[in-house]
């Protein structure tokens, strides 16, 4: 798993200390990018075809060697509300993906929740409310939340697991894919906005059906470049 965390500001306040870190005054963007099964080494592998972003975020970012989870779950749910909260799974109360419930005798997923269902979804696609009340603890997003309380907090996964769990309790929305199209519940909002209601009335899922993926074409110099990375880390 790759987890990428990009602050944008300019300038900074000169701390009282020599040992603690500038604070930064003018805050205006924090990107928090997680890529399921993204091996450490990519960085490097891949290195010759990274351009701008993952390319900006590798030479002006902080790159951790020696970084991991202290738990052994390593499910998609709770490996993210890790990550947000810095807590573990047997505190942070989402322990898996899914777990049953001893009170209700039931399965239970992990941002499951009847109260609040999906917006704009047809009934025989639905697939259950959801909302980040499962999460026992609070996450970086509400924290900002509470220290600037104009700030706004998005989300946006394939997963609806990983935008919940990433954007706590406090997010201003959260969106994930569902039934070929991109959704949230009504525990962020009561209606979808227009720009989200443009982007699926283009329904581009469907463009693509029955069509062959092919890779991306990758130029001759570029090949060279990533066999060279390559046979230097075989070696």
């Amino acid at each position: 798993m790759l987890v990428l965390f990009l602050a944008s500001c300019e300038k900074a306040i000169e701390p009282a200390q020599t040992d603690v870190p500038p604070v930064r005054s003018d805050l205006r963007l924090v990107l928090f990018l997680i890529v399921d099964q993204f091996r450490a080494d990519y960085l490097d592998r891949f290195e010759p075809i990274f351009q701008n972003g993952f390319s900006r975020l590798k030479e002006k970012g902080v790159l951790f060697l020696d970084a991991h989870h202290n738990h052994a779950v390593t499910t998609t749910a709770a490996g993210h509300a890790t990550i947000s909260t810095g807590t573990h799974p047997s505190r942070s109360g989402i322990i898996s993906n899914r777990w049953f419930d001893r009170n209700r005798k039931t399965p239970m997923y992990c941002v499951e929740d009847d109260n609040w269902p999906l917006i704009d979804v047809d009934a025989s696609q639905e697939t259950g409310g959801r909302s980040p009340n499962n999460l026992q603890v609070s996450t970086l997003p509400d924290w900002m939340k509470k220290h600037w309380p104009d700030s706004k907090v998005f989300t946006a996964s394939y997963k609806d697991r990983a935008a919940i769990l990433l954007g706590g309790h406090a997010a201003s929305s959260a969106y994930w894919y569902d039934t070929g199209i991109f959704v949230t519940s009504s525990y962020y909002q009561s209606k979808n906005p227009l720009w989200l209601q443009a982007f699926n009335a283009q329904k581009l899922p469907k463009q693509h059906f029955g069509k062959l993926w092919e890779p991306l074409p990758v130029n001759v110099a570029t090949k060279k470049d990533l066999a060279i990375v390559q046979n230097n880390l075989g070696s």
